[in-house]
């Protein structure tokens, strides 16, 4: 008698934690995120990332030793841009966390060099965590581009050689390579 009330307790966990793991989107539905509005500067972090990894914590990270293969990452790169923009517009960062409006989660992150590369090591905080009360683990990703702008106060002088109508003919890598009349 006891295994039975056993295995129907397990049984009845089991279906409260699908359930909860089905209904937990419509906990988010309608609700306002306070994501604060002053962001910290955070100059380190900006640029493109591209995901390397997928641990538990931190420490596992081997960068010759991948836990999981690249391919099998869901999460493939971060964008980070400057006033805690970024190319995903369901996120935005401020120093030390990456925000997210439609989950309401604050994932961490932390920045580190290993062997001469750098690493960002982001909090996931996925259904998992949001729903099911799991730790959350960790993306890597590997700083493979800093954020590169152009001044764009110049005064404006007008160039009567440029007014009209333009068809794009070639796209070279420098002037000295186009060649009329031949595609690169």
């Amino acid at each position: 008698m006891k295994k039975i009330g056993i295995v129907a307790f397990i049984l009845f966990v089991g279906f409260i934690t699908a359930n909860a793991a089905t209904d937990c989107r419509a906990v988010f539905e309608g609700t306002e995120f306070p994501i604060k509005e002053q962001r910290d500067n955070d100059p380190q972090v900006l640029g493109y990332w591209r995901s390397v990894d997928f641990v538990q914590k931190p420490s596992e990270f081997n960068p010759e030793k991948p836990v999981t293969p690249h391919k099998d990452l869901f999460l493939k790169e971060m964008i980070f841009l400057p006033e805690g923009k970024m190319l995903n517009r369901a996120f935005s960062w401020t120093k030390g966390h990456i925000l997210g409006a439609s989950d309401q989660t604050d994932e961490s992150y932390q920045i580190k060099t290993i062997k001469g590369k750098t690493y960002l090591f982001r909090q996931w905080k996925s259904g998992d965590y949001t729903c099911l009360g799991r730790k959350p683990f960790y993306y890597v990703l590997e700083k493979k581009a800093d954020l590169r702008t152009d001044d764009l106060n110049k005064p404006f002088v007008d160039d009567p050689e440029v007014i009209g109508q333009w068809k794009a003919v070639d796209f070279v890598a420098n002037p000295e390579q186009f060649v009329p009349g031949k595609r690169a």
